[in-house]
């Protein structure tokens, strides 16, 4: 998409290349940028949330087990462990929160 400066209204493309070849400038590959980049955190997040509510889950589980003696099989360590390594990943790569003054 691109925002026409004369009319104020959005321009939409089927692809990127045909975006591309109306030549944008820079101001509006900016926004463009923008735009999918806010997309993109926001699906890590809804990722990141997914990923620590089914470590919740884990973890009461084990516990539970834990508080009946029943033993803890491997393949719920594996899934602890694995869910671990997953969340570590997602927060790398969220963005730092910015500090509201």
């Amino acid at each position: 998409m691109s925002l026409n400066q004369k009319t104020n209204t959005m321009k939409t493309f089927k692809n990127i290349s045909e975006f591309l070849a109306s030549k944008p400038s820079k101001e509006e590959i900016a926004k463009i940028l923008v735009v999918i980049n806010k997309g993109a955190v926001v699906q890590l997040r809804k990722d990141f949330y997914k990923k620590s509510s089914e470590l919740r889950k884990v973890e009461r589980t084990i516990n539970s087990m834990k508080s009946l003696s029943i033993p803890i099989s491997s393949e719920v360590n594996e899934r602890l462990t694995s869910l671990k390594i997953e969340i570590d990943e997602i927060k790398k790569s969220l963005p730092v929160k910015k500090e509201k003054k």
